[in-house]
């Protein structure tokens, strides 16, 4: 049966229309179930490859997944994710 999406923050939105456990994501993206339970909760902002991967596992582009992540650390108080693709270019 599958779960309804209401109660569920956006990002474990985003991993329920995909048809995903957190555990099958977390095979997919080669990290714990531990590491997507707290992205989902806000207690962790993933890596930009790990970002990558979530966003190829949910077959949704990166501004979706980051439009999805900044609303979880809004909803927790916190400040906004930055932008991953900052993140990025200040790394080359």
């Amino acid at each position: 049966m599958k779960q309804p999406l209401v109660g569920h923050g956006p990002v474990a939105a985003l991993r329920l229309v995909a048809g995903l456990s957190q555990l099958d994501t977390a095979r997919a993206c080669d990290c714990t179930a531990e590491t997507i339970r707290n992205i989902e909760q806000g207690r962790h902002s993933p890596s930009v490859g790990l970002a990558l991967r979530l966003a190829q596992a949910y077959w949704v582009g990166m501004g979706d997944l980051t439009a999805a992540l900044d609303r979880v650390h809004k909803r927790k108080g916190r400040k906004a994710m930055r932008d991953l693709t900052t993140r990025r270019a200040k790394k080359t």
